[in-house]
């Protein structure tokens, strides 16, 4: 049992690609006995993988005869990817496919309770704006009704004391249409006695009945409009709140001076407008912000799951050829990975960082990177530096045979020829200096196309050559200023 648990832990870690050397050997332990324990026959068998009695191992459709180096491949290879990379490609693909699912489904219930939240806030806006509204409705109607009883109360005053009057007018009114018939009555007998006098106080009386019948209609014109205004102001009071409702409404289509509202009521009702359109406007700015914050991080996440899926199913598919035959890759998988990454629509930085990761950070990969840089030193310690065509020729083969990126075997010749380079680097300045100092006024096509040879056949850099001769030509001028300017002090000097 203990066998076949820890076969289960090894084939574990294999299928995860997470394996070590150390389970690799534990593995060819239990595969060695497996002959004689048939647990692991049977636990090997859901692998296609069947040990027959002549100890003859049977992978797929392939028999082996021992457990070596590549028959523990291919039982790896079986192990991890089966009979053929296709279904495990599909796999990681779908998984991926399903993650960026997951985020889209993810961002859409983002977005759904982002503008549920948006709506509720929004009722809520609504809810507290009427709600307010009618409680300053309520407290002005309420104000409003003891105003108008108050004034009610003073023109009921008012009527009354103009019922008396007009009581008064009307009786003294009466009195002299009394007086007046009266007089008429006895106009013969009078009229000789007392002619002049009573064409006077006729005179008077019909003057004073014709102010007092004035001041009546004065008076009833006054007594009319103060019902009037009581009647309207009655009515005001009884006024429905959906009326008010509707008067303070118009207030927020227009300032219309005309409203039955007080200047107090109407300000609050403006001011609670304001307040309710800048509160939805700062929430559909919020609304906005948060929705462009979701899309954002969705599709930032789903870019990097792309990446990820990329990388993971290039990945597999390296891990793949390099069980199936080592590495460096023949043409052939090399053609077949390039279209898969096509295929892919990879980036190079994808596929640096992969191959990074699953060859040139590997043990198998430093091997070859020393074997090449064994022989760079061999040859440059024989032929110093640079090396010769042919070298170089061959080399170039050695590095393609090895698998080797370039990058690499810069590094390692460069690390290798820094001295012979920087010697090399001497050499050519002292044959620069002694050109200047020899042919600087009278330097030839043929002195210049000398510097140019020197500079291939010590295999240097045209920007370390530039350098080495602008260091050179400044400090020759430098020194022939110097001379010029001592002897043209010396001419001077004598003919002073």
């Amino acid at each position: 049992m203990a066998d076949r648990n820890n076969l289960n832990n090894i084939i574990e870690r294999i299928l995860n690609g997470s394996q070590t050397k150390d389970d690799i050997d534990a593995l060819l332990r239990l595969l060695n006995n497996a002959a004689s324990d048939r647990e692991v026959i049977s636990q090997l068998g859901k692998y296609n993988v069947y040990i027959g009695e002549g100890q003859d191992i049977h992978i797929g459709d392939r028999t082996y005869y021992t457990w070596n180096d590549e028959a523990l491949r291919a039982l790896v290879r079986m192990i991890r990817f089966g009979e053929s990379i296709e279904p495990k490609i599909r796999e990681k693909q779908d998984y991926y496919q399903n993650e960026i699912r997951e985020i889209n489904n993810q961002r859409k219930k983002e977005l759904y309770q982002l503008n549920t939240k948006y709506q509720d806030d929004l009722r809520n806006l609504k809810t507290d704006f009427n709600n307010n509204l009618n409680k300053i409705t309520i407290e002005y109607r309420s104000n409003r009704r003891q105003e108008i009883s108050v004034i009610i109360a003073i023109l009921i005053t008012k009527k009354n004391e103009l019922m008396k009057q007009l009581e008064k007018a009307r009786y003294y009114g009466e009195y002299i249409s009394d007086y007046m018939k009266f007089r008429r009555e006895y106009e013969e007998l009078e009229r000789a006695r007392y002619y002049g006098e009573y064409i006077s106080d006729d005179r008077k009386f019909r003057r004073e009945y014709e102010e007092i019948r004035c001041k009546i209609e004065e008076i009833e014109n006054k007594i009319e409009k103060i019902e009037n205004k009581i009647d309207f102001l009655k009515q005001s009071q009884a006024i429905s709140l959906h009326e008010v409702f509707s008067q303070s409404r118009a207030i927020f289509r227009r300032h219309d001076p005309e409203i039955p509202v007080d200047a107090d009521y109407r300000q609050q009702a403006i001011n609670l407008r304001e307040n309710l359109d800048y509160n939805q406007q700062e929430l559909k700015s919020a609304l906005i912000r948060d929705e462009i914050r979701i899309k954002f991080k969705a599709e930032n996440d789903i870019q990097t799951t792309e990446k990820k899926g990329r990388e993971e199913t290039y990945r597999l598919v390296i891990q793949f050829y390099l069980n199936l035959e080592n590495y460096p890759f023949s043409s052939s998988t090399l053609n077949k990975l390039k279209q898969f990454q096509q295929e892919l629509k990879m980036g190079k930085d994808e596929i640096e960082a992969v191959e990074k990761s699953e060859i040139t950070t590997k043990s198998f990969y430093q091997k070859n990177v020393n074997k090449y840089k064994e022989e760079f030193t061999q040859r440059i310690n024989q032929e110093g530096y640079p090396l010769s065509s042919i070298s170089n020729a061959e080399l170039k083969k050695l590095q393609e045979s090895l698998g080797l990126r370039n990058p690499d075997i810069m590094s390692v010749e460069e690390s290798i020829i820094e001295s012979f380079y920087e010697k090399n680097l001497n050499k050519y300045k002292e044959y620069f200096e002694r050109l200047m100092n020899k042919d600087f006024n009278d330097l030839t096509e043929e002195s210049i196309a000398n510097l140019r040879n020197q500079k291939d056949r010590l295999g240097l850099k045209s920007e370390d050559v530039k350098a080495i001769e602008q260091e050179i030509i400044k400090k020759y001028y430098q020194t022939s200023l110097d001379k010029y300017e001592e002897e043209f002090t010396k001419l001077i000097n004598k003919e002073g």
